[in-house]
């Protein structure tokens, strides 16, 4: 997906964007899992899920 705003390409996950937690320094360290209710890690097999900043829901439902 092309980013507009930045003139650039972004990796993107059932149309929505991705991002990776810059504490998550090493291979397999998933620190950022959940953190204020903003970040999820892409499972396989299980739908994307789109945080709204209080309530989680899943990106098929909206």
């Amino acid at each position: 997906m092309y980013n507009n705003e930045l003139n650039k390409l972004q990796l993107t996950y059932s149309g929505l964007p991705t991002y990776y937690w810059f504490k998550d320094t090493e291979k397999n360290n998933f620190s950022g899992d959940g953190v204020g209710n903003a970040w999820s890690l892409i499972l396989k097999d299980i739908p994307p899920t789109m945080f709204d900043g209080l309530e989680k829901s899943t990106a098929k439902s909206k």
